[in-house]
């Protein structure tokens, strides 16, 4: 009662708080009022501050990094951020960039903002280059979600062109590490030539993210940290418990775990052909008939003795999409076998027919349904296998194990296990997440 009396009750925090730290949502076709936890409420208005500082005509454009846990609510302090920042006086009806660096994602923290639009105001999806290029030309006041690829040079062009040179521009980078790094060339240095004048924020939720002297050089200082104990602490998210499995692999080639470091050394996303060539080659020895069998086997009365315990759902993450389809027909041979489903894109022109038949590659419309059904702990639906889809920015409260055949590390790993540390009932709360590797 006294930190509630003397730490959000005071007036004029109070009524900061009502402005600008309540957003409402529509889920599963409820609205739900969601009230700023306090470490969103500080940490955002510590990044407003940095922010009216760094935008200043001798400011060095470099607002900081929020390092806020997985599972804390990122998304939701992003918007609090815009919110706070579209109304104040200094900025002049500034225009908000958020930047990712994967579609998925671009699509996830989209639909957030737009859930939210009450607070951020008008949100635009910039589809292509050129769409991206001509909201970045416009006046202000607008939010415009990119990933990093669409800052790239045209055909015909040598440089980048200068799309703004206003200051009131704000670069919001969600998992900052990933793409903001190599200021000499590629994206980020087209980026940041075409808005010379715009400021930086980074958010990430993996302090590896900011281990290195690259991020503060880019975004500044960080400006507020919640970590993964204190979340703990709080009750915001449930401790996550792993557990070691193993699923042979037969392979003649010694230096295997060696190879693997250096493919995943960045998560895979900006992998070499000849990484790309030995990671396809070791899938397919993951994919054998008989480790894929095996596999299911291990992995199906896992999951049953584990829902005996404790009603929830569970994440598989294999190497390929062909892998995520031999698991599923594997599974739906065994006796007992829930309802499952792939969640994964494709090409209809390229990918064997059966797939699609099957109902595999799935439209944005159907992921969100899956993604629906997913979330309802009374819906049938209780195993979705993935490949990279669903592994950052999905957040499925009931989802309590996370299978993981996929050689992982890093932020990649940890962004990807954070998907089981969601606070769901009391249950949840004691049992925590379940982290399961087969690799």
């Amino acid at each position: 009662m006294k930190t509630l009396i003397e730490g959000l009750f005071p007036k004029d925090r109070f009524l900061d708080y009502l402005r600008h730290f309540v957003a409402f949502e529509v889920v599963n076709e409820k609205i739900e009022k969601k009230g700023a936890k306090y470490h969103q409420f500080f940490g955002v208005r510590f990044a407003v501050q940095e922010a009216l500082r760094a935008t200043r005509p001798n400011g060095d454009r470099k607002i900081g990094v929020i390092w806020h846990t997985q599972g804390s609510g990122k998304s939701l302090s992003m918007a609090y951020f815009v919110s706070i920042l579209r109304h104040h006086a200094q900025m002049e009806n500034p225009t908000f960039v958020i930047q990712v660096d994967r579609t998925d994602l671009d699509d996830q923290l989209h639909d957030q903002f737009v859930a939210v639009r009450a607070l951020v105001g008008e949100v635009q999806h910039a589809e292509s280059i050129e769409e991206l290029r001509s909201l970045l030309r416009g006046e202000g006041g607008e939010v415009i979600f990119s990933t990093i690829e669409k800052f790239q040079l045209a055909d015909d062009e040598a440089v980048h062109p200068v799309l703004s040179e206003r200051r009131n521009l704000i670069v919001i980078a969600d998992e900052a590490h990933r793409t903001q790094y190599g200021l000499k060339e590629g994206f980020a240095y087209h980026l940041r030539r075409s808005l010379p004048n715009a400021s930086f924020i980074g958010f990430t939720g993996t302090p590896i993210s900011f281990a290195s002297a690259d991020t503060q050089a880019v975004f500044g200082q960080l400006i507020h940290i919640y970590d993964m104990l204190q979340s703990r602490k709080d009750h915001s998210t449930v401790p996550i418990y792993y557990e070691p499995k193993l699923i042979k692999l037969e392979l003649a080639n010694d230096q295997v775990d060696e190879e693997l470091d250096e493919i995943t050394e960045d998560g895979g996303w900006n992998a070499t052909q000849a990484e790309r060539a030995r990671w396809a080659a070791i899938a397919e020895a993951a994919g054998t008939k008989e480790r894929i069998e095996d596999l299911g086997k291990t992995l199906l009365v896992h999951f049953q003795n584990r829902n005996a315990m404790l009603n929830g759902k569970a994440m598989v993450v294999c190497m390929s999409r062909r892998n995520c389809v031999k698991l599923y027909n594997a599974l739906k041979k065994l006796p007992g076998c829930p309802e499952i489903k792939i969640v994964m894109t494709g090409n209809l022109s390229e990918d064997p027919p059966a797939w699609s038949q099957a109902g595999h590659i799935t439209t944005k419309p159907q992921r969100e349904t899956i993604k629906t059904r997913m979330k309802d702990i009374e819906d049938p639906l209780k195993i979705v296998i993935v490949r990279d889809m669903w592994l950052t920015g999905t957040d499925i409260p009931c989802l309590h194990t996370l299978y993981v055949d996929k050689p992982m590390k890093g932020h990649t790993l940890m962004q990807a296990i954070a998907r089981v540390n969601r606070i769901f009932s009391n249950q949840a709360g004691r049992f925590g997440g379940g982290f399961h590797r087969y690799w």
